[in-house]
């Protein structure tokens, strides 16, 4: 099995100064994709990142992406519009997504011995 690293996997920066209330502003950026906090990176380019990464993939195999959270809800608000902030905040650790060859997405439930 190849294992490949990609910096466009990276968790996206949503600034560069602390915020008191970045909660609020992530959230935010889930509503306006091309709201930018203060030298952070717009959902817009984010998700362009993460597509760039996706698209980038020979489908005709099964792969598999493994990144941080508000990457991969933006690579999945790409299929569908509907998934955003609060399909973010429930996420578990692990959590994974299976996108098919006609780039339909299903959340898989995993259960974790605690």
């Amino acid at each position: 099995m190849d294992v490949i690293t990609d910096s466009r996997l990276n968790e996206r920066q949503l600034s560069d100064i602390s915020l008191n209330n970045w909660l609020n502003e992530l959230k935010y950026t889930y509503e306006d994709f091309d709201y930018r906090i203060h030298n952070g990176e717009s959902s817009s380019e984010a998700q362009k990142r993460i597509l760039s990464v996706y698209d980038s993939i020979n489908h005709s195999h099964n792969s598999l992406i493994v990144t941080h959270g508000y990457i991969m809800i933006l690579l999945l608000n790409h299929f569908n519009r509907e998934i955003g902030f609060e399909e973010w905040i429930s996420l578990k650790d692990p959590d994974l997504n299976s996108i098919d060859e006609h780039n339909n997405d299903k959340h898989i439930n995993i259960l974790v011995n605690e």
